[in-house]
């Protein structure tokens, strides 16, 4: 693995998002309408003085670990979407993941590989022990990939009239 990546899969560099470099590409993901169709709460457009603040407040949890990290498709070298990881107010042992992958990338298996990774290195250097994932109902390729992944639905609100959230849950075992 190349030193400069936090993590790395066969297709995948998962790393840092840096404020000066990426803005650009995160922000064309984050403003694509079929990306972000499974998002609450987004914007109807993201500017890049928006993202460079959202951004910026994570950044400061990369120390732990966490925080969100860039997806780069190794073969073209763009960046293709995020995974976040954060600390869980309900447990010290859980980390809750969610991940955005540019719509033009679905269905290569690619969040399979992705979760692979995210999960080795949640139990293994994290030490954590349960992995919570929320999705918005509706969103079959994520429920399926999580169910296919061993996480079982554990709970659903209903956060809008039109909207659902549902959460997965895994537990890590050795």
């Amino acid at each position: 693995m190349n030193n400069n990546n936090f993590l790395e899969t066969d297709r995948l560099y998962i790393n840092k998002i840096n404020l000066l470099n990426d803005i650009p590409q995160v922000r064309h993901y984050y403003n694509d309408k079929e990306t972000m169709c499974w998002i609450p709460n987004r914007k109807d457009y993201y500017t890049s003085e928006y993202l460079s603040m959202k951004f910026e407040s994570y950044n400061k949890l990369y120390e732990n670990g966490i925080g969100i990290y860039k997806i780069t498709h190794k073969a073209d070298n763009k960046i293709i979407g995020e995974i976040g990881l954060y600390d869980c107010d309900k447990t010290d042992n859980a980390i809750e993941i969610g991940y955005i992958i540019l719509s033009t990338y679905w269905r290569r298996g690619l969040a399979t590989e992705l979760l692979i990774k995210v999960e080795d290195y949640i139990q293994h250097i994290l030490k954590k022990r349960l992995i919570i994932a929320h999705l918005i109902k509706g969103n079959k390729a994520s429920e399926k990939l999580l169910q296919k992944r061993g996480y079982r639905k554990t709970q659903e609100t209903k956060i809008s009239t039109e909207v659902t959230r549902i959460q997965y849950t895994k537990t890590l075992t050795d």
